[in-house]
């Protein structure tokens, strides 16, 4: 669980440097070239940065998911050995 909130957190900051980066760089390139091609890198920039976030997004929900699988294979395997010793412990108390 604390594991996911991390993912949270740091999902949050990855957004806030993609949305906040582009418009940085868009203020310092119009300050520098003529308004159309500063709309038109700012655009670029944000389309980029919206790409690069839906990959992270993607890669974490990956994560999440592979970690999920693995979290549900050791419950199920935890509760397969403790039936099997359980088992084990009633046959063995039924035979003595």
């Amino acid at each position: 669980m604390f594991g996911m909130l991390v993912m949270l957190v740091l999902m949050a900051l990855v957004m806030a440097v993609l949305v906040l980066v582009p418009f940085v760089v868009a203020m310092l390139v119009a300050l520098s070239m003529p308004v159309l091609m500063a709309v038109l890198v700012a655009f670029a920039l944000v389309a980029f940065a919206l790409v690069t976030f839906a990959l992270v997004a993607f890669a974490l929900v990956a994560f999440a998911l592979v970690a999920f699988a693995l979290v549900a294979f050791a419950l199920v395997t935890f509760a397969l050995v403790a039936f099997a010793l359980g088992a084990f412990a009633l046959v063995t108390f039924a035979l003595v």
